[in-house]
């Protein structure tokens, strides 16, 4: 285990991943790096295994099938934090940014979450979550570039 590795292990108030990806084996891995004891079943007389990547669903299917990685991303906090939708956006902090950070990420974010929508299988239960996301933020896009136009 690295320093950086030890490190990140005593964090208490997130839940730290390594998401890694080698030619040689053709397919991401993941890694937990804090929060073992919390999140990895021990077996009785076993130690926990820092080194060995989590055994994910949508990375054992990475061979298989055509899986994004915007999917591992959600197997990760659904796995943490349960979320209803794990791509939901943050609205009031994007409220809070200085204007032209405001018109980057709402730009940004339009362009991930619509890709994440249409790669979608039809059965993700928060698909409908993030295509109203989609429409917010492309009324918020539009506002924030009409507003950075007016600046001198």
């Amino acid at each position: 285990m690295s320093p950086l590795d030890k490190d990140l292990s005593k964090q208490t108030e997130r839940t730290v991943f390594l998401i890694a990806g080698y030619a040689k084996y053709r397919c991401p891995y993941v890694w937990l790096r804090s929060h073992h004891d919390k999140l990895i079943k021990q077996q009785p007389n076993q130690a926990i295994e820092d080194d060995n990547p989590l055994q994910l669903r949508k990375t054992s299917e990475w061979k298989t099938k055509d899986v994004a990685l915007w999917e591992i991303l959600a197997e990760i906090l659904s796995m943490t934090v349960h979320p209803t939708n794990p791509f939901e956006v943050d609205f009031d902090y994007i409220d809070r940014l200085p204007l032209e950070e405001s018109v980057l990420l709402t730009g940004s974010l339009m362009a991930f979450l619509e890709s994440i929508w249409i790669q979608a299988e039809p059965d993700v239960n928060y698909i409908e979550q993030v295509y109203q996301d989609i429409q917010k933020l492309q009324s918020r896009h539009l506002e924030k570039v009409y507003d950075y136009s007016l600046k001198d």
